[in-house]
This record gives C-alpha cells, structure tokens and sequence, in this order.
C-alpha cells in the first residue's frame, strides 16, 4: 500500500520488471501517480547548481576520472582546521581519498617540519619531531640552498632539516618517515622511499645512507642504500632513493637517512621526505603545502607571494614528480573563519579596501591563484594540469555566518568564471544542527571554530563524494548496482535535492526527477562498472 491506494505487481517484481524498457515506463508510470502529490517537497526550480554541495564539480572530473585509472595529487592550503594536531583536514582527506582511490603514496612531508617541533601532517604516517633532541639546525644553511626551502619560511610548517659541516650525529635518533602498520598505503608492498636533499659545493666530508627498518619489536633492520656523499661541483637540490622489496610484514616502519647506529654526517640537509607504493599506478596522495592557525585566504597568498620561485617550484616539482603524462594535481583552498577578521586590503589585482567583504575574499583568492599558476608558467607545465577547489569554512550557526554565506557566494562566482575551479557549499553538506547533534565541534559546541576527528572524517568523505562524478550512472542508492531498489531510491526522494551519492540521483545532476528513472532505464541491461 503507498499513500492509502493497494496494487499488486503481475507475476513477480513489477510482471518481471515488465519484460523490456518500455514495459518498464509503463509500469513506472502506474507507480508515480500514486506515490507523489502536490505535498512532496520540491527542489529550488530546475537548477541543479542549488543541489550541488560542491558547484560546478562538473569542473574536476577529469581530475578524478584520472584518479580511477593513473595517479593523481591533492594540495592542500589551509588554517588551523587542515592540521590541528594531526586530525584536520590533512587527515579526513586522504581517508577519503583513499577509501574512495586507494593511497599511491605518502604526501610530502618537510624533514625539519614546524621546525623540528611536528604539526601532525599525515594519515597513519607523519615526520618524526626532532628538535627535542638538540641534533640539529632548521636554519642556517648556505644562502642558495635556504632559498629552496627558507629555514624561516612564510609557507608553514615547512621546514628543512640540517646538520652543518664538521657535525656528525642522528645514528640514534628517530628520525626519517613513520608508518603505520595498518596504513591504507600498505606497509607489505613494494615500497620506495624518496628524499629531496641538498648538494653541498667542494671537497670533504659530508655524506648520507638511507635505510629502513621495523619500527616496532624486534626493530629488525631491513635494507640499507649506499653511502652517498653531500658534496657536488655545486649548490643545489638532489634525490636519493631507496627500495623495500615486498614481502609479508603487517609492521610499522621507519624510512631514515641513516641506518640506526649511523650518524649522518655534515655537511646535510634534508628537504622532503616521501614513500611510495611501487604496486599502485593509479589512486591519489595528499599534500598539505600551508596549515597555519589564524590565517586568512590574504594570509595565504602573502605567504605564497613570499615565498620565492625556486621555494614553490621544488615543491610543486616533488608532488608531481610520482606522476605519469598527463598530470593532474588539485589544489584545495580551506578558509572563511579568519577571513571574517581581516583588516588589509586584499592581495589580488583588484586590491579591495574593505577587507573583511566577500569582493576582498575573492580577490585574495584570485592571488593565491595566480601566484601558483605564475609556477606552473615558469617550469613550462600544461595549465590543463591544474584544478582548484574553493572550501569555505564549515556552517557555524543556524542562520550560518552572514560573512561565510557571502565568501561561499563569491567563491560560486569565482569557479563560475576561472577554469577547472569549484566550490564546496558545506551549507549543503551539513549543518550546525547536526554538528550540535554529533558532537562535531570541539568543546562540546563551546568552540565552533575547529572540529573534532569525527567531523573531518565525516565531512571530508561528504565533500570528496560530493566533488567527484557519479560513481556509476544508473546507481541512484550507491550500491554499485541499477535495478530496482534504485528505482525505490528514486520515488523516496523525488523532487529533492540529493547533493550525496545514495541520495536517489541516478543521472549526476544532483536533482532527483523524471531524469534519473531514464537514466536506471538505461543502465539496466548493461549494469555498474
């Protein structure tokens, strides 16, 4: 019985789904009458773009239609959300990505990161803290390598660590990459572990080994590389690389510049640190390039204009580096929160006085734009490469925010009109009733700001489903399949909007009509792939 009227289906599900397509519509047209009334819910007109919890996603699928079959980079710029001790953003993310790609490879870390001191960057793998130790510099360094990675860098927390000439130490330290046994890049596979370190001008001594060993009992040794000398004819950047054969292990790990026991010894100094699945062509790594507490989207593209040409270019070059032609790296931007407080006029080319507005908001972020386009340039890498995706800050009360409404507002009009750009509506993702509910914000609600782990996790699968193509046209309950219980999604949630896979669009046009049963229809004989 549906709405107080009985029927009966003819010889088993709708008369065997009504023996071919057009038995089909004609079965679902006795259904619709019935089921739906003047009392159903409508969507906002026909425009899907008030559907959509990420605007414009139509932008990215290339981006992650690339991620299904090759690999492919999310960079990510943030505040104190994309960090906040190990579970921000940073952490949600490339969950969600991996859940939904699989990890190829750790994300850049920083070898000396927020000065020795750590941030928490990483998924069930981070850079060992080390300024606790005493062991080493995270500035000094020769002029023309600290411009690669300034040991005062406005690009936080980036940092480099050093081990000055006629210095030896390190053998028994932690220090290196840390992985988790259960991390989603598996710790069975065949693994390589990179760094981007310096090359040192002159004669003498100055050298490095990289090793891997178990990080958990027995502390086994596994493989050592050779003994590489620091020195070259001149200053500059370099990698050294190191392999792990597969083989049975289910153990943490730790990837060193030095065997345990060994001291590196100077001159040294480490840029990036990084690990690869060799098993893995395809699938995502996440990068975080900026996560400081505070920042606003102008903070952000002051330290990006701050940062030198050599600084970005390394970097971008190492994140692109695991790639195969062509290449595709989305650059995620988080902000809204501070952006409230701002008082400089903004950055951009229109330079708006009034700098707390949504018109500065856009302008500041049109300047990180540039500024990281302005790399692309000068390496001579394709701007088709190139995705941004715009993420004002989560809802924070009920009405949201005026100013974070008015910055989701300006960064729609900014995806609308810079290529390969988006926009995340979390108004349409959540909302401050159901953080209140969930728990969500830190201090119980007492700090809207900042979120718990559940959060990020939770919001960052919400943004990533909400930003990639439908997984399988057809498939309106995301089940990887089309029959009928899509059919049954379908009815439960015409006429509303289903900014979620699962939701009842079947089509990807994030509205639930007339529209997604053509699409069920036509997915039907040939099923989900």
């Amino acid at each position: 019985m549906m709405n107080g009227t009985r029927f009966r289906w003819a010889a088993g599900p709708l008369g065997r789904w009504a023996a071919g397509p057009l038995g089909r519509w004609a079965a679902i047209c006795l259904v619709f009458p019935v089921v739906f009334g003047s009392s159903r819910p409508a969507a906002a007109g026909d425009d899907s773009g008030s559907c959509q919890g990420v605007v414009f996603a139509e932008a990215l699928a290339p981006f992650f239609d690339r991620a299904s079959d090759g690999r492919v980079d999310v960079v990510a710029i943030g505040d104190s959300n994309q960090a906040f001790g190990g579970i921000g953003w940073d952490h949600g993310w490339t969950l969600a990505l991996s859940e939904r790609f699989g990890l190829y490879a750790t994300g850049l870390l920083s070898a000396g990161e927020n000065a020795g001191n750590g941030s928490g960057i990483g998924y069930t793998y981070q850079g060992f803290s080390t300024f606790s130790t005493g062991a080493f510099d995270y500035s000094g360094a020769p002029a023309v390598l600290d411009n690669l990675l300034p040991g005062s860098s406005p690009v936080a927390p980036l940092n480099y660590l050093y081990l000055p000439e006629g210095e030896s130490n390190g053998g028994f330290l932690n220090t290196g990459v840390f992985t988790e046994a259960g991390s989603p890049l598996d710790t069975n596979a065949a693994l390589r572990f990179h760094l981007a370190s310096a090359e040192f001008a002159g004669v003498g001594p100055g050298s490095c080994q990289l090793s891997i060993r178990l990080q958990q009992p027995p502390y086994s040794h596994l493989v050592s590389g050779l003994v590489t000398s620091t020195r070259a004819a001149d200053y500059g950047a370099r990698d050294v690389t190191l392999d792990l054969p597969a083989a049975p292990r289910n153990a943490a790990l730790n990837f060193r510049p030095s065997p345990w026991g060994t001291n590196l010894v100077g001159p040294f100094l480490a840029y990036y640190m990084r690990v690869e699945n060799l098993d893995r062509d395809l699938g995502v790594s996440f990068h975080t390039l900026y996560a400081n507490g505070g920042q606003s989207a102008r903070d952000m593209a002051a330290a990006l204009l701050s940062a030198s040409d050599e600084q970005l270019s390394l970097y971008f070059s190492r994140v692109r580096a695991l790639q195969a032609a062509p290449r595709a790296v989305l650059v995620r931007v988080n902000t809204g929160l501070n952006d409230r407080n701002e008082t400089l006029v903004s950055l951009g080319p229109a330079a708006v006085t009034d700098a707390d507005s949504a018109a500065a908001f856009s302008d500041n972020m049109t300047a990180i734009f540039a500024r990281i386009e302005a790399i692309w340039s000068l390496n001579g890498w394709p701007p088709e490469e190139l995705y941004y995706l715009i993420s004002v800050s989560h809802p924070v009360s009920t009405p949201d925010d005026a100013e974070l409404v008015s910055y989701r507002e300006a960064a729609e009009a900014l995806a609308a009109s810079h290529p390969r750009t988006a926009a995340t509506r979390f108004d349409r993702l959540t909302d401050s009733s159901e953080m209140l509910t969930n728990g969500w914000y830190q201090a119980g609600g007492g700090d809207r700001n900042h979120l718990t782990l559940a959060a990020f996790e939770a919001l960052s699968r919400r943004e990533v489903d909400a930003a990639r193509p439908l997984p399988c046209r057809g498939d309106a309950n995301d089940d990887s399949q089309v029959n009928f219980s899509d059919v049954t999604a379908i009815l439960t949630a015409f006429n509303q909007c289903a900014p979620l896979p699962g939701q009842g669009d079947a089509d990807g046009d994030r509205l639930v009509r007339f529209a997604d049963i053509t699409a069920v229809l036509t997915a039907w004989e040939t099923g989900c792939n």
